[in-house]
């Protein structure tokens, strides 16, 4: 097949046999149920709806888990009821199971970096996977120009290597004053 330098992605055109066709809306099905699964799992989580016992962090990578609730979904998915009443029943099904111990999510932990900054300073970092490296980039607002810190956020953004990832962020003797509500 030739390509014009100019083609999109979405411009290109395939010759396809029906039996191709069926197995590539299969499998696209199946991607979308993965990823509405996800979403609904989050959206209870915060909501607390259900037992809330699934590995959100990883619940991407916890095939098993996706695979069982995707079976579980095309089991009656052809029955009279809405898209999100089965897939709520179908999160039931998956977070009974985890309590019962039928289903098992994977028990690798997840990587983590722990940074101490202490008065503007990283003074030390810490891990649970020895294989990662730890990177800090400083922004400073009276020595970097704007243009500056934004390029830095659009590196990082554009790096393939890198996704955003969820930040605790703690300060100790911070939190301890807004609960008794001395600092606001």
């Amino acid at each position: 097949m030739i390509l014009e330098r100019n083609e999109t992605p979405e411009e290109l055109a395939f010759a396809l046999t029906f039996p191709q066709i069926r197995e590539a809306h299969e499998i696209y099905k199946k991607h979308c149920f993965f990823q509405d699964f996800i979403e609904h799992c989050e959206e209870r989580r915060q909501e607390r709806t259900g037992r809330c016992n699934l590995p959100y962090q990883t619940l991407e990578q916890e095939t098993d888990i996706l695979c069982t609730a995707y079976e579980l979904y095309e089991k009656h998915e052809d029955s009279n009821v809405s898209y999100n009443v089965m897939l709520e029943s179908v999160i039931d099904a998956i977070e009974e199971q985890i309590a019962n111990g039928k289903l098992l999510p994977h028990t690798e932990p997840t990587p983590r970096v722990v940074l101490v900054i202490e008065d503007g300073i990283v003074t030390a970092s810490y891990t649970n996977t020895p294989s990662i490296q730890a990177e800090v980039i400083k922004l400073d607002k009276e020595y970097d120009s704007s243009e500056e810190r934004e390029a830095a956020y659009a590196a990082l953004d554009h790096d393939p290597e890198l996704c955003k990832c969820e930040c605790h962020i703690s300060w100790p003797g911070y939190e301890d004053e807004t609960e008794s509500g001395e600092m606001e």
